[in-house]
């Protein structure tokens, strides 16, 4: 009997052993649920609140479509405008006059305000293209007259308008003509901080490929006596002058 009680005693102690280590066990696995569950709902908050917003930016994108409608078919009306203005400009450029001549007159260099020199030249009605000398009396008429007091920004002013043509596919042809020391040298290229008409040329073509894709094909050559000259050419016109040809 007493080895039975015993038996039973050591067999209910295993048991409650076993109660404990699961209660133990409960309570660990508990906290961490408890946990995990709470982390899940403060992600699921973080949605929801992500959800509203998203939301909300998907109804102003909505929204503002009509009025972006209205901008893109705004812009597209100045496109349409700006190409109609290209087109009236280049036929007012065009019956303006297929050939234009430009006058420039030069300031008295060094060596003529030493030898007294004096110009015969009136610049009064210059603005309307008319250049008066003194001595003849006569008046000559041009497209456009410029003073020895117009600088090279001047004197581009007026080709510019005729460079963008270029682009529109217009054939532009821009050249100076007159005897040695007139200025065409420094009216065509100008100085390394005073451009002159080429540099300021190509400069304004480069900005306006910015705009969009242009392609540039440039090709250089020599007029000499109305004849073209190659390079071979050209270094035996060089060879000729240093003989005394002219």
């Amino acid at each position: 009997m007493d080895m039975t009680f015993d038996h039973f005693k050591l067999k209910f102690l295993t048991n409650d052993q076993t109660v404990g280590s699961i209660s133990s066990w409960y309570e660990v696995d508990k906290k961490k649920w408890t946990e995990a569950i709470s982390n899940l709902q403060e992600k699921v908050k973080l949605m929801k609140s992500d959800y509203c917003q998203l939301s909300l930016e998907a109804h102003e994108c909505v929204d503002s479509i009509p009025e972006l409608n209205k901008m893109v078919f705004a812009i597209q009306e100045l496109v349409k405008q700006c190409e109609d203005l290209k087109v009236k400009y280049n036929e007012e450029m065009t019956e303006k006059k297929a050939l234009q001549v430009f006058c420039r007159c030069r300031p008295l260099n060094k060596d003529e305000i030493s030898a007294g020199c004096t110009t015969v030249l009136d610049f009064g009605a210059a603005k309307d293209g008319i250049l008066t000398t003194s001595m003849p009396k006569k008046q000559y008429r041009f497209d456009r007259v410029y003073t020895p007091k117009d600088d090279q920004v001047d004197v581009f002013a007026d080709a510019s308008s005729m460079v963008t043509s270029v682009l529109d596919g217009y054939n532009v042809c821009i050249f100076a003509y007159g005897p040695t020391g007139a200025g065409k040298t420094f009216t065509m290229e100008g100085t390394e901080l005073n451009r002159g008409v080429n540099y300021r040329t190509l400069e304004l073509l480069f900005d306006l490929r910015k705009k969009g894709v242009i392609h540039f094909l440039m090709t250089y050559l020599l007029v000499y006596l109305r004849f073209i000259m190659n390079k071979s050419e050209t270094y035996w016109l060089q060879d000729q002058q240093q003989k005394g040809w002219r």
